[in-house]
């Protein structure tokens, strides 16, 4: 598998190194509710539909672009939606 890696210093252009993200510490912190529906709130419509159903559903960023019209079934509470 890969490593992930980043720019530390902005860039080894302005004299930075690259290091190893796994390196790096950095301290997780949630989002409250408040806050998720503030940024969600934020966001040009098209844009906030595709990060809510990242949010909720926890599928891939490329599952949900390739999504078509027929693959989503709506009713009153629920929405499904079947990947081919």
């Amino acid at each position: 598998m890969g490593r992930i890696y980043q720019r530390a210093n902005h860039g080894a252009s302005q004299g930075g190194s690259v290091t190893p993200a796994a390196a790096r510490t950095r301290s997780a912190a949630a989002v409250s509710p408040e806050e998720r529906s503030a940024l969600f709130a934020a966001l040009p419509l098209r844009v906030r539909l595709v990060a809510e159903t990242l949010y909720v559903t926890g599928t891939r960023v490329l599952e949900v672009l390739g999504v078509r019209r027929d693959q989503v079934k709506v009713n009153s509470t629920n929405y499904l939606l079947r990947q081919h």
